[in-house]
């Protein structure tokens, strides 16, 4: 019999923890502190900038113009320093501690164990979940979006594209697992994950489509009935469009109670 590999020790439990998604957290042991531990908003924002930056490196340039972008060279360059300073006060006290260095002109920061930020841990979820078509592995990712990224951060330009690309990761794990769901005929947990993504998405045609098919396959015809007039609406209040032809047939079949073509046709 082959012996099965035991696993490794999750790092969280030694390294240092960041959150970004539903707010900025670092997670120190069983404690958690907030924003209102640093002593400057920037030296908490310049945290949150290399925590989301690839490798966890930027710029120093690239730091000044989206921290400080209305101030002179020499301003914000010692606005930097000053901001820096107080991170570092916050990051040495932590344990294990956060270090941030000058390489050159690039900021870097790093903690020994390793740094863990949810931001990379979702994405990285997403891919592996999105390539094994699991829906486990689709549940685990769903898990680690904890809300938008940085509420608190919500009008800076640095936040805007990240976080913008970041929900609509979630959007896209949400419709993979609805549709293995529907797949699978799984039709209850397929309607709870497209009701989900019309929480968040009111005007995603898929996701009500999707609902519709799931609805009158598990039996609820009144509901699929309902979900398609309100789709209706919906797009010719918004876009002055009729669904999707598609989405039109499968109302049709649906009140026909033509039950076998729809599932031929739509699954």
């Amino acid at each position: 019999m082959i012996e099965l590999e035991k696993p490794v020790k999750n790092r969280l439990d030694d390294g240092l923890r960041i959150s970004l998604l539903g707010g900025f957290i670092i997670h120190q042991g069983e404690n958690t502190l907030g924003p209102d531990c640093f002593r400057l908003r920037k030296a908490c924002d310049l945290v949150k900038l290399l925590a989301l930056a690839p490798r966890h490196r930027l710029q120093r340039d690239q730091i000044l113009e989206w921290l400080w972008p209305d101030h002179a060279p020499e301003t914000s360059a010692n606005s930097l320093h000053q901001a820096l300073h107080f991170a570092r006060q916050v990051l040495d006290a932590l344990q294990p501690p956060g270090h941030i260095h000058f390489e050159v002109d690039i900021l870097h920061f790093f903690s020994n164990p390793g740094l863990w930020v949810d931001v990379e841990a979702f994405e990285a979820a997403a891919i592996q979940a999105s390539e094994s078509q699991d829906t486990t592995l689709y549940q685990a990712a769903l898990e680690l979006y904890n809300g938008e990224l940085l509420p608190e951060n919500r009008y800076d330009e640095w936040v805007f594209l990240r976080r913008g690309n970041l929900q609509q990761t979630y959007l896209d794990l949400l419709l993979g697992q609805a549709k293995l769901y529907e797949s699978n005929g799984e039709y209850k947990a397929a309607i709870s994950a497209f009701q989900r993504i019309i929480s968040v998405d009111p005007l995603l045609e898929e996701a009500h489509a999707g609902l519709i098919y799931s609805f009158a396959l598990s039996g609820q015809r009144s509901q699929a009935l309902r979900q398609y007039l309100l789709l209706k609406d919906i797009m010719q209040k918004n876009y002055h469009a009729e669904p999707d032809p598609e989405t039109t047939r499968m109302h049709k079949l649906i009140l026909e109670g033509k039950y076998k073509e729809l599932d031929s046709k739509f699954i």
